[in-house]
């Protein structure tokens, strides 16, 4: 004769899988907040070193310096050497340059050695951006040249565009002269030396001081 089943089932011992699976799958909660900060922190200290070491830094500085007539700052954002080499070389070759300078100033750079020029060049251009008092210049330096272009009265008007390649860049900016109604676009040559970008150049200058003059 068969036995009676009862009707009490055996308790199975095994874990249940769905349960152990959903528990298995909750991490905790600052594994959760740091996967969603990780990302956002890299990406600002990204930024930040992007800010620091690009093109664009050197421009904020050099308008920083001219805010706070700081002469030393000016001093390491351009290399004075270069830009005023390649502005008295503009003048010098240029036949028209007494027509946007005036003639006392081109005259003035084209019967002298650059390498002449250069070191009073220095010394007026940093006094310039000192607010320093200055007498008796000759009609090319240029602190005069900046005083007759009322340099100090140009406004930043945005930044058009940066091209970047190895240690040299090329930045488009668009300044607006006092009185006028168009902003000038001017491009800015600079290279990186160990430490730092630096403005090198401001091609084709002598051209945009004449048109700075136009309404």
């Amino acid at each position: 004769m068969a036995k009676k089943q009862t009707g009490k089932l055996k308790k199975s011992n095994r874990p249940n899988k769905s349960t152990s699976n959903e528990r298995g799958d909750k991490l905790p909660l600052w594994m959760i907040i740091a996967a969603m900060l990780i990302p956002m922190f890299i990406g600002v200290a990204m930024f930040v070193v992007y800010v620091y070491t690009s093109p664009q830094r050197a421009l904020s500085l050099v308008n920083k310096a001219l805010e706070k007539q700081n002469a030393s700052l000016f001093a390491e954002s351009v290399d004075l050497d270069e830009i005023l080499n390649s502005f008295y070389l503009e003048v010098q070759r240029n036949p028209d340059a007494k027509t946007w300078i005036g003639e006392a100033a081109a005259r003035q750079i084209q019967s002298r050695p650059i390498i002449q020029l250069l070191p009073d060049a220095k010394r007026s251009l940093l006094a310039w951006v000192q607010h320093t008092e200055l007498r008796n210049l000759p009609a090319g330096d240029p602190a005069m040249l900046l005083h007759q272009f009322s340099a100090r009265k140009w406004r930043f008007a945005g930044l058009i565009e940066t091209k970047e390649k190895e240690k040299k860049a090329s930045l488009w900016i668009k300044m607006l002269p006092p009185g006028a109604k168009n902003p000038l676009e001017i491009e800015l040559l600079l290279r990186h030396n160990e430490e730092n970008w630096q403005v090198i150049e401001i091609p084709r200058l002598l051209q945009l001081l004449e048109r700075s003059r136009q309404p």
